[in-house]
């Protein structure tokens, strides 16, 4: 398998074949456009690109974005007080309801105390008070649930971005293993395309391709020396 298999296009919209080439002093991998392969032409020139190159400009961007470490954890912290603000709003709604239970019982509590209800009234009257309470202890249960959530989901996305920086960090220097190394690209960087002038860019995807994907390294990529 290729490292970059299947994540390279060129910019006329084709993607790209990956093809070895050996010499005298070493072996290469290119990546062509199936276009130009298939019937000689690509309106974009067809320019073939190598892996190297094109793996060295991947390791400058990842080193870039870790240059901006203190900026990705500013965003997460954004992340997390909108997160905190959610959950506020949340908790004031809850504390109305448990207002109105709490009220509630000591409305049926009071009419437990009167001497004036009949005891088959009374027992009705305390069933719904068990139920009265269970809720109350349900609206209870659910504030400190969200007081727990709030630390945890701070901490879990500040730990959720540390392990993507380090594992990024362990893959995307260690070029031995190629389908990890396709994976850690796909994740991190998504598809990308070449374009007539050799130099290589984020392929655009539409919106509705797009959903649900977000790539960290957003700004595409730095134009690399690999006219080859």
């Amino acid at each position: 398998m290729a490292r970059l298999s299947g994540l390279v296009y060129c910019q006329c919209g084709a993607k790209c074949h990956s093809v070895k080439s050996e010499n005298a002093k070493d072996s290469y991998r290119y990546y062509l456009c199936s276009k130009k392969t298939q019937y000689g032409e690509c309106e974009h020139g067809g320019r073939r690109v190598r892996e190297d190159a094109i793996v060295a400009v991947l390791q400058d961007r990842f080193a870039g974005l870790l240059k901006d470490k203190k900026g990705i954890m500013g965003r997460l912290l954004e992340m997390a007080t909108t997160a905190a603000r959610g959950n506020r709003h949340d908790a004031e709604r809850i504390k109305g309801e448990l207002a109105e239970v709490e009220g509630e019982q000591a409305t049926l509590i009071d009419r437990l105390m009167d001497k004036a209800i009949p005891a088959a009234a009374k027992e009705a009257i305390g069933r719904k008070l068990a139920e009265v309470e269970e809720r109350r202890n349900l609206l209870l249960a659910a504030i400190d649930g969200l007081r727990e959530q709030a630390t945890v989901d701070t901490e879990g996305l500040a730990e959720a971005i540390r392990e993507t920086i380090e594992e990024a960090r362990t893959v995307l220097s260690d070029t031995t293993d190629p389908a990890k190394f396709n994976r850690a690209v796909e994740e991190m960087f998504g598809p990308m395309e070449i374009l007539a002038d050799g130099s290589v860019q984020q392929k655009q995807i539409p919106p509705a391709s797009a959903e649900g994907i977000g790539y960290i390294a957003g700004g595409g990529f730095e134009p690399p020396t690999c006219g080859l």
